[in-house]
């Protein structure tokens, strides 16, 4: 997980943008 580690702090906020980034 690239943005658990680059955007830790916004996880949560990111946690539908993370699924397009790994997809």
């Amino acid at each position: 997980m690239l943005i658990d580690s680059h955007c830790h702090l916004d996880f949560e906020d990111f946690n539908e943008d993370r699924d397009a980034v790994l997809a």
